[in-house]
């Protein structure tokens, strides 16, 4: 709630006021009779507790027939303006066109059944992926719109369980032959070096091309990430905080990873902003082509991908793969499962030599 205080004088005493939005109104509530301007600062508190009270009474009132699609866009996406990126709102306006049928409809008068049809329509023609998650983002919101706002007790998504993808995800990596004649065939010295960098340290895309040479130490041979480059609040490209909290990390550099960066520094002008690749929104979609024209069906991401693998076969440890990722060991064991597996298999090994 946006709101503000001011003071005047009034019969020889302090005026309070507040002035605060409330459904897209500014209303004003006032408390008068201070001696004192500090007596008054010191009732703030007070007379804002009540307002936000008031407030939030009055707003449950005016929504108890709001529909899905006004929910979505005039409540939850406000109140959640500070904590979901940009990407991630789009993907909330993209659900409600997907659950066409049910958007326009009161949240109230919303019945399971129709979830249920609505979300069959999609597997009908979207990728199970696909219509788990807008499945997940209309349960976020059908459960706000419970749990805070009481429009309704139970949501309609609430026991709508989502189809299982039989379709084997395949990981596309590069084996360790394939990286260096990748790296090797690319005569672009700026796509060289996203590329020799993504495949010694295992960063996403985002976290290279948003480096800063300040991120970089020669001396300890290390990198830190502590931001990213991607879609912004504001919808625009830019430099914002990384994907995650465990994102934040501080990573060994390989030698041979160090050598090339003291070359580069060497042969290219430092950037106003201290990044130490000059990348646009159009170098990832070349880079894409690139490496899509080395090896069909693999991109930027296959290069993360390709240390994961190469790292997770060396040491066999997931919690190690996933700090130098940035992901949890869950995400790890999950999207390798195919490595983790034989890494299971493996230890049963141990086990049955050491105790049998």
């Amino acid at each position: 709630m946006e709101y503000r205080f001011s003071m005047r004088e009034k019969n020889q005493s302090i005026c309070l006021v507040l002035s605060y939005k409330v459904n897209g109104k500014w209303k004003q509530k006032t408390k008068q009779g201070f001696k004192t301007k500090r007596a008054a600062r010191n009732y703030q508190d007070t007379l804002l507790d009540a307002v936000r009270q008031e407030a939030e009474t009055e707003t449950i009132k005016d929504i108890q027939d709001i529909t899905l699609k006004d929910f979505t866009n005039e409540i939850f996406l406000r109140d959640k303006k500070n904590t979901i990126e940009y990407g991630t709102r789009q993907n909330y306006i993209v659900m409600l066109t997907r659950f066409e049928s049910i958007a326009n409809k009161p949240i109230k008068s919303i019945k399971e059944y129709e979830v249920v049809n609505a979300y069959n329509l999609l597997l009908d023609r979207l990728k199970v992926s696909t219509s788990n998650l807008s499945l997940a983002y209309l349960k976020t919101v059908l459960n706000y719109a419970v749990n805070t706002y009481k429009i309704i007790r139970v949501s309609p998504a609430q026991s709508v369980e989502m189809a299982k993808d039989k379709r084997k995800k395949e990981i596309k990596a590069f084996t360790k032959e394939e990286a260096e004649q990748l790296i090797s065939s690319i005569k672009n010295p700026l796509y060289k070096m996203i590329t020799l960098t993504a495949y010694l340290t295992g960063m996403r895309y985002g976290e290279i091309v948003a480096l800063r040479w300040s991120d970089v130490d020669f001396f300890n041979q290390t990198i830190t990430i502590s931001k990213s480059y991607g879609l912004c609040q504001n919808g625009k490209f830019g430099i914002k905080i990384p994907k995650t909290k465990n994102s934040y990390r501080t990573l060994h550099c390989p030698a041979r990873l160090i050598k090339a960066l003291i070359q580069w520094k060497e042969s290219n002008p430092i950037q106003i902003d201290g990044r130490v690749y000059p990348a646009t929104r159009a170098t990832h979609s070349n880079l894409v082509v690139e490496i899509g024209r080395f090896k069909n069906g693999m991109n930027v991401h296959s290069l993360r991908h390709t240390f994961a693998t190469l790292l997770l076969s060396e040491t066999q440890d997931i919690n190690l793969v996933a700090a130098c990722l940035g992901d949890t060991p869950a995400t790890v064991a999950r999207t390798y499962i195919h490595y983790t597996q034989d890494i299971r298999k493996k230890a049963n090994d141990y086990i049955d030599a050491i105790f049998n």
